[in-house]
């Protein structure tokens, strides 16, 4: 069984904690199913399952709280249709302090660096390709 590592860095993270409901709240590592959805995302096949054995934290942990302004509602699908139809029309939502938005907050973490490592195995599926 190989076993591969990847090296991942951002400025900020939030891996969500599913009993937050409202506000993000970041759990203080990467998850293995987050470890995993990056590697498929750069190699990704029916056959291939993919199992995260350890993360590796590569700089301290520090939190930071972030606030923002969020839109309640979304631009309806007619006046999307019209505008595209026509062409033209109004589709930009004001920023100003108005009844339909809302204000956020979330804990994330920051600067980020992580080492997930993971094994890879091949088993024998109904979508994996017939050994020659």
């Amino acid at each position: 069984m190989k076993t591969y590592c990847l090296e991942v860095t951002g400025d900020y993270a939030c891996f969500t904690r599913p009993e937050m409901k409202v506000e993000r709240v970041s759990y203080d590592v990467m998850t293995p199913s987050a470890a995993r959805a990056v590697f498929e995302a750069i190699l990704w096949k029916p056959a291939i399952r993919w199992h995260v054995r350890k993360v590796e934290v590569l700089k301290p942990i520090r939190w930071m709280n972030l606030r923002r302004n969020e839109l309640a509602s979304v631009i309806s699908t007619r006046n999307v249709q019209t505008a595209m139809k026509n062409g033209k029309g109004d589709l930009a939502w004001t920023l100003k302090r108005t009844a339909n938005n809302e204000q956020g907050s979330s804990c994330a973490t920051w600067p980020t660096a992580f080492t997930p490592i993971w094994n890879s195995f091949l088993p024998r599926t109904r979508k994996a390709t017939p050994a020659r």
